[in-house]
């Protein structure tokens, strides 16, 4: 977060939000929707609508994205093959890799998108937080 925050500074967030909100709103129905199963199909496309929405800014929007994004970790992790790749010159003698399909790279991909948009949406709560706190201290 800024060291100076004011209202043009979080307006400025604001607008970052949108364009977040917009991009993992199109990875959610390009990426996560087509691969899960029907029956899983519910919440992810109902953060889809809310961040297409004009309340993305509401706190509840960042518990439902916190709590999908821990699904979304988790899937990608049981997807994910760790490989080890044998090198006589590296000191350990090799190093770990990760594999991941195409399917779980594109999910790891909206993952790092949501995350953004998380990230903004908590830098905006803050941010409105601090200039409330400041507001009042000015009036003692």
């Amino acid at each position: 977060m800024s060291a100076a925050m004011n209202t043009d500074i979080l307006a400025g967030l604001v607008v970052r939000a949108f364009a977040e909100a917009r991009i993992a709103s199109k990875d959610l129905h390009r990426t996560v929707i087509p691969a899960w199963p029907s029956h899983q199909r519910s919440f992810p496309a109902y953060l889809a609508r809310q961040l297409s929405g004009a309340d993305i800014v509401d706190q509840e929007l960042g518990r439902d994205l916190e709590t999908f994004l821990g699904t979304l970790r988790t899937r990608i992790s049981e997807a994910t093959e760790v490989c080890w790749q044998a090198d006589d010159h590296h000191v350990r003698g090799g190093s770990e890799y990760r594999r991941m399909d195409e399917e779980t790279t594109g999910l790891a991909r909206c993952m790092s998108n949501l995350q953004a948009f998380r990230n903004t949406l908590s830098e905006i709560h803050d941010g409105a937080r601090a200039i409330r706190i400041a507001e009042e201290l000015l009036e003692i």
